[in-house]
């Protein structure tokens, strides 16, 4: 056997090798699975939102007296701020106008209805003028709201949603109008929630309208239970107080009977 053909053995032997080699599949590297799974990410969000609201209403008059120490440290804000308490001290329109702003505010709370049959039992002002200044100072308040969240929450609310953000703007665009409007009327937590309705860029002037038509019809109804209820649902709660739950039991028990 020549040189030249022992060269050509081996240089098959290292292409059928080369081949060989070519042909073994690569390994699979394992991916490591993620510390929490996408639907407990969605849960610790949940939890972490409902914790930040429990600690804000826990510690809310701790905050409420730092806010009193920043503004005694500025004489002019306090100047202002001590001229607002003692209009709403007062009990004027002015006073009822800073108190329906201040409890629409998703950072207080304030009771409006409260605050309107205040008004409406222990003042002489016309009652079209009482609903028409707590409608619009509870819409300036929600507009705050609106804004708020506009401009400071878009970038927490997309880091917390994430892939799932343009699905929840779409079911925003689509039911947050019953939700509105009905949160509106009804005592809830609806204040907190306009802080979202800014974040996912809800339409403007149909937040608008929604919230200042469900705020007068639910000012009206508290109207007309005030008109004709309330001196039973005073006498109702006097009896409480003097004889205590026992006739709230007889009285629901008669109902049946």
């Amino acid at each position: 056997m020549s040189e030249d053909d022992k060269y050509i053995e081996i240089s098959d032997d290292i292409e059928e090798l080369e081949s060989e080699s070519s042909k073994e599949k690569p390994k699979k590297t394992k991916k490591q699975k993620p510390f929490l799974s996408t639907e407990e990410k969605k849960k610790l969000k949940f939890w972490i939102i409902i914790l930040l609201i429990a600690l804000g209403l826990l510690f809310y008059e701790l905050i409420l007296s730092y806010i009193h120490e920043l503004l005694r440290a500025n004489p002019t804000i306090h100047k202002f701020y001590l001229g607002i308490e003692a209009e709403i001290r007062s009990s004027s329109l002015k006073g009822l106008l800073y108190v329906s702003i201040f409890g629409s505010l998703f950072f207080l709370a304030l009771p409006a209805e409260a605050v309107f049959i205040y008004y409406l039992n222990a003042t002489t002002f016309y009652f079209p003028i009482i609903i028409l200044i707590m409608t619009l100072g509870n819409l300036f308040g929600l507009v705050i709201n609106y804004f708020i969240g506009r401009t400071l929450g878009q970038n927490l609310v997309e880091k917390m949603f994430k892939k799932n953000h343009s699905k929840y703007e779409k079911r925003i665009e689509k039911y947050g109008g019953y939700v509105l409007f009905f949160g509106n009327i009804i005592p809830g937590p609806i204040e907190l929630l306009t802080v979202f309705y800014g974040s996912f860029k809800y339409d403007f002037s149909r937040y608008i309208k929604i919230c200042f038509f469900a705020r007068l019809i639910k000012y009206i109804i508290l109207f007309t239970i005030f008109l004709f209820y309330w001196d039973s649902i005073t006498l109702f709660y006097e009896d409480i107080k003097m004889n205590g739950f026992g006739m709230v039991y007889t009285y629901i028990i008669s109902l049946f009977s």
